[in-house]
């Protein structure tokens, strides 16, 4: 039998546009659109001159383009700089079975890469096809092990994902692409000491910075171990141990036939996948029953108890959080700023202040509950009940996280959130102009034309 890094070689040589769904190939414009509007906002973000200026001290190159500074850097440097910027606030696509934020590092590859080879926008869809439906695919067959011990899952698949796409690009052999992914073996990296750190933001940059290397170290010779992924050393037994039989038919099985792609979710808030089933909840009862923040005595979320440690305790930090990371991580700030404001979206964590004292006292009204039919982590399900001081009571439940597979978001309501987020940094007529050139990215000569748009007037 051939190894698994041989049949992920074939197929991201052989694959072309006609072979990829129409379905797939509209997906990924749109996760496209949604990466670069979260790149932009995070453009204007302290951590985004912080990586910069030490990208740029590597050395100098005028190969690939930052998102939102506008400045030229070698390939490497910028694939670190931009994943860095597309994971930086917290906002961008994840594929839930495999617990893996797909786009921040894949898009990121395939647009720097792309760029500097002056690839045209059909080659770009195919090597992001290729980087996207991998990369969920190495992450399911994790299934969720990585992230147990403390490793970031994101940060340890990805970079497979962001080789193929970059040796796509680069137009490699199948044996060079083999080698590439035997040489990103040794490089996938990433873990989750976050604390009140930048370091979780790092690991998608890292990851398109170290796909873009393997796949230029296999360009030019270097030999990589054939079965990097299932050898007695290789990648899974070697961060997952030995005691465990790990189901390899969850990468190979049905490969450009099935596509994971489609599972992969698209935010509609800069938030924790886990909490927003709860603030849909809280939109709704407050815009159906017109309920106001100063009518509210008690609220109560009923949730899975797996995520309680991160989403909703301690309760002290989750209803007075110091930091914008806190807010994001926690359901009872979220769920009363959407009472309270009627919105959450990038303002809501960034900046605006984060002691609203309407929020603060509606925040520690909340109280969990154990949610008995939570089939979590198939789903996200949550559920909200609001006890209004005069003793009516409201409820309302969510059984599948808005912006899934199973519920989600229309291409409206990408659009609209790309601009949201794009017109932060950007003129709405330049937004405007990204968006319709993604929405017919087939017709696109060059890639650089797109990267262009994507940087604020100096």
């Amino acid at each position: 039998m051939s190894t698994i890094s041989q049949e992920l070689a074939s197929f991201a040589h052989g694959l072309d546009l006609k072979a990829i769904p129409k379905e797939v190939v509209e997906k990924i414009k749109l996760h496209l659109l949604d990466t670069l509007g979260i790149c932009l906002v995070s453009s204007k973000m302290d951590f985004a001159e912080v990586m910069y200026k030490t990208a740029a001290e590597l050395g100098d190159g005028q190969d690939s383009t930052v998102i939102g500074l506008g400045k030229k850097l070698p390939m490497v440097s910028a694939a670190l700089v931009n994943g860095t910027l597309a994971h930086g606030i917290d906002f961008d696509d994840t594929h839930i079975g495999a617990i893996l934020h797909v786009s921040a590092t894949i898009a990121v590859a395939g647009l720097t890469v792309g760029e500097g080879k002056s690839a045209s926008g059909t080659q770009l869809i195919e090597a992001l096809a290729v980087g996207m439906e991998t990369s969920a695919r190495l992450g399911l067959a994790a299934e969720g092990g990585f992230n147990v011990r403390g490793m970031h899952q994101t940060g340890m698949c990805t970079p497979f994902g962001a080789c193929l796409t970059a040796g796509k690009l680069l137009q490699l052999s199948k044996p060079a692409l083999e080698n590439s992914l035997g040489v990103c073996g040794t490089m996938a990296s990433g873990i989750l000491q976050i604390e009140s750190s930048w370091l979780k933001r790092i690991n998608p940059g890292w990851a398109a910075h170290s796909g873009i290397i393997s796949a230029s170290l296999g360009h030019h010779g270097f030999i990589g171990p054939r079965e990097v992924f299932e050898g007695v050393h290789g990648f899974y037994k070697a961060h997952l141990g030995d005691g465990r039989e790990f189901s390899w038919g969850l990468i190979r099985d049905d490969l450009g036939k099935k596509w994971e792609t489609l599972n992969i979710a698209i935010k509609p808030y800069p938030a924790c996948h886990y909490i927003h089933a709860f603030i849909d909840c809280a939109k709704f009862l407050r815009e159906h029953h017109g309920i106001k923040a100063q009518d509210i005595e008690h609220i109560e979320c009923k949730a899975s108890e797996q995520i309680v440690s991160l989403v909703l305790e301690p309760k002290d930090r989750k209803v007075r959080p110091t930091n914008p990371y806190e807010a994001q991580f926690s359901t009872q700030y979220l769920v009363a700023s959407m009472l309270s404001k009627g919105y959450v979206n990038v303002d809501t964590v960034y900046f605006e202040p984060l002691d609203d004292p309407e929020i603060l006292s509606l925040a520690d009204k909340i109280a969990w509950v154990p949610d008995p039919e939570s089939d979590f982590p198939a789903n996200l399900p949550g559920e909200v009940r609001i006890v209004l001081n005069d003793g009516r009571e409201f409820s309302k439940r969510e059984r599948f996280n808005r912006g899934g597979p199973r519920n989600p978001i229309s291409k409206d309501e990408i659009v609209d959130k790309f601009m949201d987020n794009a017109c932060r940094t950007v003129p709405s007529s330049q937004a405007q102009e990204i968006a319709k050139l993604i929405d017919n990215l087939e017709e696109c000569k060059d890639v650089g034309q797109l990267v262009n748009l994507c940087a604020r007037a100096t």
